[in-house]
């Protein structure tokens, strides 16, 4: 079976006054999740965000990831796709 697309289903919500070693480790495992996903021949990343967990938006922007979609209940995904010019970090 071959992987077009890898979404992921945050459960945490990022709350006031996360420490940034926590921002840092979150950024690792998302830039892990994007190597294994590319490895598999993904085309994108995808994440799902519940609609009360908007604080954690503007970190998945810095982390490459772009608005895609808003469900009629707020929650949003983000991606990010596999191949373009970001991939070089």
């Amino acid at each position: 079976m071959i992987l077009e697309h890898l979404r992921i289903d945050a459960l945490a919500t990022v709350v006031d006054g996360v420490s940034e070693t926590l921002f840092l480790a979150m950024r690792a495992l998302l830039d892990q999740v994007y190597q294994w996903a590319q490895s598999q021949g993904c085309e994108s990343v995808g994440l799902y965000v519940a609609a009360e967990n908007t604080e954690v938006e503007e970190f998945y922007r810095r982390c490459g990831f772009a608005f895609s979609y808003e469900y009629d209940d707020g929650a949003v995904i983000y991606t990010r796709q596999i191949g373009g010019s970001d991939d070089a970090r």
